[in-house]
């Protein structure tokens, strides 16, 4: 079967599926090597053991957490992967769109409500959202994981970047700048600050 035919039964697929039907598991190394541990302990362990670890770790939404990695590795396949044909477009779609039904069942069924990974959730649901141009929503989502772990540099960064990608030079250095006020230790809030103060006195 040519990859333009699974290309195809997938979009066909897309029309018809709810967004929790959505997305893709990892499957092999390559695909488990850029995602979290926990991933490839819940979906291929090494043993029994490997499982129970992590959900002393974790908690009881271990269970759970198979959707977020298959969240994950969908939102992974839009980076490293640049479509070209109507297919292809579509099919990455499918994967934002999966990766956003993925998050949003893990929200749901979530038992612990300060599951350490919900910042986590939050932010890869709002980078999806964002690329499938839901930019209110997205914002939202930016801003719930900001509120669930003031210290989560990666969500002042991300929102950060979206901000001036809006063309909104001023939410952009105000982010960062809140990020600072809880984490004035971070030198990745510090060098994006001193990028966005660089940037302000350069524009006319």
């Amino acid at each position: 079967m040519t990859k333009t035919i699974v290309l195809n039964i997938i979009v066909i697929i897309f029309s018809v599926s709810t967004l929790n039907a959505l997305a893709f598991y990892p499957e092999n190394d390559k695909d488990f090597s850029l995602l979290p541990a926990y991933c490839k302990a819940k979906l291929k362990p090494s043993s029994p053991g490997e499982q129970t670890r992590w959900k002393k770790r974790i908690g009881e939404d271990f269970k759970h957490v198979h959707h977020f990695c298959a969240a994950l590795h969908s939102y992974n396949w839009t980076l490293y992967n640049f479509p070209s044909t109507k297919s292809e477009k579509s099919y990455k779609l499918y994967a934002l769109r999966g990766a956003v039904g993925h998050a949003e069942y893990m929200e749901e069924h979530l038992i612990n409500k300060d599951f350490v990974l919900l910042p986590s959730i939050y932010l890869l649901k709002a980078r999806a959202l964002a690329d499938l141009d839901k930019t209110a929503e997205a914002i939202t989502y930016f801003n719930k994981s900001i509120a669930a772990n003031k210290k989560y540099t990666k969500a002042y960064i991300a929102l950060a970047k979206f901000h001036l990608k809006l063309g909104n030079k001023t939410k952009a250095l105000a982010t960062i700048e809140q990020g600072l006020k809880h984490k004035p230790s971070s030198k990745s809030l510090k060098r994006r600050h001193r990028e966005l103060i660089s940037k302000s006195i350069e524009s006319p």
